[in-house]
């Protein structure tokens, strides 16, 4: 099996790495839909406008009710203070959207990087206890083989956090290739169909 941490190619998995891809595992069935490259981009620019846009509202309405008790209290500086706030305000404006840009032109080089990604734009994917199922084709786990793994590791909110990222697997009529980045929910579903690989694994063995 081929192993890649950020991109780099490791000698295979480690007992460490593989206890940091180790977890428990959802009790029902996810499901996931496949997204083009396009898709994802779209996709993945939504969620920023919508994570970072409100972080920039939520700042300016600080902005703006300060100004008021201010204006309330010493109305003799409010002049000076408008023309402060309303600098602050487009300072703000302008380093969400330049935050905006570089975390999705990130995201955009991400996904132009990736190989064939497999599947095709809007085929479901579900994973459950019998197993793999892709456009309706299900696949059971102890049939499936591993033969690339990506692992990606990543600060967020002051801890590391390390999960799958891509899958290349076999079943032995077909290739089939899971990726978080090209995937709605797809980080979570990677992360469960590892697990449910390696205890099938550990099962059959």
């Amino acid at each position: 099996m081929r192993v890649l941490l950020n991109g780099r190619e490791l000698t295979g998995l480690d007992s460490g790495l593989e206890r940091c891809l180790g977890g428990g595992l959802r009790g029902g069935p996810l499901e996931s839909v496949a997204l083009s490259p396009d898709g994802s981009i779209a996709a993945r620019a939504g969620q920023l406008r919508l994570l970072l846009g409100g972080v920039g509202a939520l700042v300016v309405v600080l902005i703006v009710l300060n100004l008021a008790l201010l204006g309330a209290h010493v109305p003799e500086v409010m002049d000076v203070a408008a023309l402060a706030g309303v600098g602050a305000a487009l300072f703000v404006l302008g380093l969400v959207w330049a935050i905006y840009a570089l975390m999705l032109a990130a995201h955009r080089r991400r996904v132009e990087a990736r190989p064939d990604p497999g599947l095709v734009g809007g085929e479901t994917v579900r994973i459950d206890d019998a197993g793999l199922t892709v456009d309706g084709l299900l696949s059971p786990w102890t049939l499936l083989r591993v033969h690339e793994l990506w692992v990606r590791q990543r600060r967020a909110n002051e801890r590391l956090v390390i999960y799958p990222e891509r899958l290349a697997l076999n079943d032995g009529r077909r290739a089939i290739v899971l990726d978080a980045v090209l995937q709605t929910g797809g980080q979570a579903l990677l992360e469960q169909a590892w697990r449910r690989l390696q205890r099938a694994e550990v099962s059959g063995g």
